[in-house]
């Protein structure tokens, strides 16, 4: 079962990026819709920032992140292991 916490959002300029926080036991999956969301978001932020800046997706989980193809969008993954040790 997955519950969904309040969204944030930032404006950047004049369009709006939300930040998803999602509550979910196990692996974080990505699938093809949520790492299309991802693409998109980098591109809306590279597109109002300098062309020197890098974009890293950085994923904050308890339980980690299952691998498969679309898991390569994220540059780092950080579990609770990883803070508390």
């Amino acid at each position: 079962m997955c519950y969904i916490c309040p969204v944030t959002t930032k404006t950047l300029s004049n369009r709006t990026i939300k930040h998803d926080r999602k509550i979910k036991s196990g692996e974080f999956a990505v699938d093809n819709n949520y790492e299309e969301k991802m693409r998109t978001r980098d591109r809306l932020i590279l597109e109002r920032i300098s062309k020197k800046k890098v974009v890293r997706n950085t994923l904050i989980t308890t339980y980690g992140l299952k691998r498969n193809p679309y898991s390569g969008i994220f540059t780092n993954v950080l579990t609770l292991e990883d803070l508390f040790i």
